[in-house]
């Protein structure tokens, strides 16, 4: 179980309302934080863990419905290229199987998100054609001040193979 965090124009553009309470992930990543984002004709949607910031990017359009799913099929995706044993992917992926939509709490990883969707329309200039998980990628070996200069793609490593649920 865990909980994905919509800026609220994101909250707004899939039709949610934003519920009250408050859920604890049972993930090891935690929750999901994303935003719409334009890079050039591209419509996408970054989403970051706000436990390791390790980002998956997904194309806008046909997202609303199949919200969780696309979302752990991309995660799938960029796990794998960053080789995590399949094990530990598994027991993440098995746990994302329920979620809740909700608003952003954490001003920190907005701040990084923020960074990272101007990351994103700096890298796909001239190379529309990139792979969306080429480009979380390339995110996910991004030093980030809040994981103390660390990489996400090494936090979100560490934090799966642990099999750590942090509270």
């Amino acid at each position: 179980m865990y909980t994905i965090r919509g800026t609220q124009r994101f909250l707004a553009r899939i039709g949610a309302r934003k519920p009250g309470g408050r859920q604890v992930p049972t993930t090891a990543l935690g929750d999901w934080y994303c935003k719409h984002v334009r890079a050039g004709s591209k419509q996408l949607v970054l989403f970051t863990s706000d436990r390791s910031l390790l980002c998956v990017v997904l194309p806008a359009r046909g997202l609303t419905a199949v919200i969780n799913e696309r979302l752990s099929e991309g995660l799938d995706a960029v796990l794998r290229a960053l080789r995590v044993p399949p094990a530990a992917i598994s027991r993440e992926l098995l746990e994302m199987r329920e979620s809740l939509v909700a608003g952003t709490e954490n001003r920190s990883v907005l701040g990084s998100m923020n960074d990272f969707a101007v990351a994103v329309r700096f890298r796909l200039q001239g190379r529309e054609n990139l792979p969306l998980v080429a480009l979380a990628l390339e995110l996910a070996r991004t030093p980030c001040k809040p994981l103390g200069w660390a990489f996400p793609a090494e936090v979100a490593a560490r934090a799966l193979e642990s099999g750590a649920v942090q509270q």
